[in-house]
Order: C-alpha cells, then sequence, then structure tokens
C-alpha cells in the first residue's frame, strides 16, 4: 500500500508572486505614507509664498469665467494647467489667505503620486531595492515636501517629468511608448517652460548620441512634447493673445538666461545662493546631499561603465541625472537662480541616488555597508528634518491676520513694507511702500518682516526699516522661520 501525503504550501506562494502581490500594495503605501507628510500641518508649517496668492487668484479667475488673469489682467508668464486644475477646486468666496490654504492638499496629492512614480521608474531601473529606496527618499525629502505642501509650479511639473521618464525607460524602440513619454514631457511643458531643461535638453542629447533610446524615440519624444505644447500655443492665439503672450515670454526667456537679473540669487542686492544654502542647511542639508550624490555617481557610473550602459532604464536614468547638469550649471552661474530652480535637479538625483546605493547594497562586503549607512543618513536625517518643519510653525501672515481681526480697528491704515501682505491681508486700506517717509505719511500702522528685508526681498530695504523703527512704535510681533519678525508698528495719524 502507498502512502500519498499532500503538503500544503505555509508560504503563500513562490517569492515572485508574493513580491508581484506586494508591489502594488507597497506603492499604495508609499501614496498614502508620502500624501501623508505632504498633508500634516500644511497650513502652519509652511510660510505663505507670494507665488501662491497669484497663482490661486488666477485659479479663481478661471474658474470664474474671467479667462487666465492676475488680479484682473492678462497673465501669459506661465503656461496655464495648473491654474486650470487649481480651478476646480478654488473657492470664490473665501479670503485669498484662506483660499491659497485650501488649495494646498491638491500639491501634496500630486507630490505624494510622483513619489510613486519615481519608485516605478528606481525598480524598472535597478530593481525592488532601488524602488523602495528611490520612494522613500521623495517622500521624506525636505525641499521637495516643502514645495509639495504649497501651492506651487514646480510639483505638476515634476510629476509630468516623472512620468515622460518612466514611459521613455520603458519605451525602448516602441514608437507609441516614446510618444506618450514626449505627450508627458508636453505637460510638463506647459505647467512650467523651466521643465524644458530636464525634458528638451536632455531628448536632444539623446538624440546627438543615438543612446540611451534610439534616435527614432528621441525624435518622437521631442515630437510628442512639442504637439502638445503647439495645443496651448493655439489656444493662446485663438483667444487672441498672442502679442502680449509673446511680450511676457520674451521677457521671461530675458530672465532665464541671465540677461535682466530682477530676482534670484543671482540678482543685486539680494542673498546669494552660498548664504541660503548655509542659512538652509540644518533643515536642507538631506536634500543637498542627495543632489550632490546623484549627480556625482551617476556621471562616476556612466564613465566607468560606458559601453555597458548604453541602453535599457538603468541607462536612461544615468543619462538623464548626467544631461541635466549642463542645463541646471549654465543656470546656477549665469541664469535667473531662484529657491524652487533646484527641484528640476532634485527630482532626477532622487532616481539617480536610488538605483547606485541599490547596486552597491547587491555588492558583497565594505561597499554594501556603506550604502547602507548612507541610505540611512539621508532617510533619517530627512525624517527629523521633516519632524522639525512640520511640529513647529511658519505661518507669521496667518496668525497676524487672526489677531489683527481681533484687536485693530476695521479699515485701519496700512503700509507694508513687503510684497505678499498687500495681496492676502484683509480688513486693512493696504499700500505698498519702499520708505520710512512713504510709510508714516500714509498713516495708520506698518508691517514689515525683518528676515525679508535683510534678504532683499521685501520692497523696504534694511535701512529703511531700521529707520521705521527709530521713529515708530511696536505693538506687535509675529515670529517664525521664514519672515523672521513679521512686525506691527504704529504710526499715528498720517494722510486722513
Amino acid at each position: 500500500m502507498t502512502t500519498t501525503t499532500r503538503t500544503t504550501p505555509t508560504s503563500g506562494g513562490p517569492p515572485g508572486a508574493r513580491w508581484a502581490v506586494g508591489w502594488p500594495v507597497a506603492l499604495l503605501g508609499l501614496f498614502v505614507v508620502a500624501l501623508g507628510l505632504r498633508l500634516y500641518n500644511a497650513a502652519s508649517a509652511h510660510e505663505l509664498f507670494i507665488d501662491e496668492s497669484e497663482y490661486t487668484d488666477i485659479a479663481r479667475s478661471i474658474g470664474e469665467g474671467r479667462g487666465v488673469r492676475l488680479f484682473g489682467e492678462p497673465f501669459h508668464l506661465h503656461p496655464p494647467l495648473l491654474f486650470g486644475l487649481l480651478s476646480l477646486f478654488a473657492d470664490p468666496a473665501a479670503p485669498l489667505l484662506q483660499a491659497v490654504l485650501d488649495l494646498r492638499w491638491v500639491n501634496a496629492v500630486l507630490g505624494a503620486a510622483s513619489a510613486v512614480v519615481v519608485a516605478l521608474l528606481a525598480d524598472r531601473a535597478r530593481g525592488r531595492a532601488a524602488g523602495v529606496l528611490a520612494g522613500a527618499l521623495f517622500a521624506l525629502n525636505p525641499y521637495l515636501v516643502k514645495f509639495d505642501s504649497r501651492v506651487t509650479l514646480e510639483t505638476l511639473m515634476g510629476l509630468g517629468v516623472l512620468l515622460g521618464v518612466l514611459l521613455l525607460a520603458v519605451a525602448g524602440a516602441r514608437g507609441a511608448w516614446a510618444l506618450a513619454a514626449g505627450a508627458a514631457f508636453g505637460l510638463a511643458l506647459v505647467s512650467k517652460e523651466t521643465s524644458a531643461l530636464v525634458t528638451t535638453v536632455p531628448l536632444l542629447l539623446f538624440l546627438v548620441l543615438r543612446r540611451p533610446v534610439p534616435r527614432r524615440s528621441a525624435l518622437l519624444a521631442l515630437g510628442g512634447q512639442a504637439a502638445v505644447y503647439a495645443v496651448y500655443v493655439a489656444g493662446i492665439a485663438a483667444t487672441g493673445h498672442l502679442p502680449g503672450w509673446w511680450g511676457e515670454k520674451s521677457s521671461g526667456v530675458l530672465r532665464a538666461v541671465g540677461v535682466v537679473q530682477s530676482t534670484g540669487y543671482n540678482a543685486p542686492g539680494r542673498s546669494s545662493l552660498g548664504e541660503r544654502l548655509i542659512a538652509n542647511s540644518g533643515l536642507c542639508a538631506p536634500a543637498y546631499l542627495v543632489i550632490a550624490f546623484g549627480v556625482v555617481a551617476a556621471c562616476a557610473l556612466l564613465a566607468l561603465r560606458w559601453r555597458e550602459l548604453a541602453d535599457g532604464p538603468l541607462a536612461v536614468v544615468l543619462h538623464w541625472q548626467v544631461a541635466v547638469c549642463p542645463p541646471m550649471a549654465y543656470t546656477v552661474l549665469f541664469g535667473t537662480l531662484e529657491e524652487q530652480t533646484f527641484y528640476l535637479v532634485a527630482v532626477p538625483a532622487t532616481a539617480a541616488t536610488a538605483v547606485v546605493l541599490a547596486g552597491w547594497l547587491a555588492d558583497a562586503g565594505r561597499v554594501r555597508l556603506v550604502a547602507a549607512g548612507i541610505a540611512a543618513v539621508l532617510l533619517v536625517w530627512s525624517a527629523a528634518a521633516w519632524s522639525v518643519v512640520h511640529t513647529t510653525r511658519d505661518d507669521g501672515y496667518a496668525r497676524f491676520q487672526a489677531w489683527a481681526d481681533r484687536e485693530l480697528p476695521a479699515n485701519s491704515r496700512l503700509a507694508v513694507g513687503e510684497h505678499t501682505g498687500k495681496f492676502v491681508l484683509t480688513g486693512f486700506r493696504v499700500k505698498e511702500v519702499r520708505t520710512a517717509r512713504a510709510a508714516f505719511e500714509w498713516g495708520g500702522y506698518a508691517l514689515v518682516s525683518t528676515a525679508l528685508a535683510e534678504r532683499g526681498l521685501g520692497s523696504m530695504p534694511q535701512s529703511e526699516v531700521d529707520e521705521l523703527a527709530r521713529g515708530a512704535r511696536l505693538v506687535h510681533v509675529e515670529r517664525g522661520r521664514t519672515l523672521g519678525e513679521l512686525r506691527l508698528y504704529e504710526l499715528g495719524g498720517g494722510r486722513r
């Protein structure tokens, strides 16, 4: 008699099957965590940025059927994709400050989606370990979280860039996939045109080098991107706004290439890049390290394995990172360089860092230990920075508005020495001023930010702020990381 023993598996299937089932669940978990990290105390952890008030006003204009207008005037400096998306959710009746805060969740969702896409990209390039690491680095990166938690153009732009690179990495010789990649790059371009530095420029280099994608794929991607942008320009022409669009775009190009330096770290009278890097290093150092490591490691690995890394997803990630370096170097040295510019390099650097470290983790001996140590430092430091930012308040304008509603007479005169207050503060007769004398002539109260004045970002320079302080009575102060001290001075009667 023969006895047959039936064995019941207890492992839940072979390892490959478990990974196949577990990976989508892990990606969903990554999305939820990344979203939570961006939404937690988003209203109070990040000070109101003047661009947020402008973009929210444009979104409300679109939602009300008035077209793409900024405070009543046609606006063409940036394409309207994000504004159109925000218009679906913007509250036209809320005070502008509250309307901005109420829209921040939109960017948080987009940023969380980007974390998932960068994980998918790194997974295709170097396997699951790279995907997990890339997603975690993106989710925690204090610099990326800062922009993804506010109403900025960079988050939607970054999502389009990542989707395009992912599609290009898996396209190979398939033309439809290359066209889809180009369309995604086109969406990035109609979110913010500086995305051309990390999409169009790399594609042109790929076209010349004939690697890491076939020349036909690079051409199709460029064509797809151009087609999307052409639709945008055709819409401008059809609505009769082409002359105004051309004027604003020409001005924007002159600023971008550095012919006109009116804003940013390279502008006269502003804080330099070095000064801001040092000032922000306590909270943004992990982001700096990711950028530095991603750039150096990608360049080194590609140089050492040039013949081997001629195609495939890993080659696309590394070539992409290297191709971004020349236009970014030009911008740093000669162009209009602003804080948000580094979003363009932080995104590819996250993918490059992950795939390089994952390769080292697959090695043996000391290399694996070094990679594990670097990954642990980046993740723990990023988590610590996030904790500091999102558990402390940096919302001076909102706190001042709440205090003023309780303590100041309605319709008081308010002279502001910076740009944001004149748009978002309500219950005052507001006038932006550049001198202490102009503030005293206006009368009532004056509001200035010490940090913005010191950095040359306010309309009132530091010398005028000092003069104002000598002749007026300080009645209220709100403190925060961004504004330093938001000071309210009582000026007296002034004009009636």
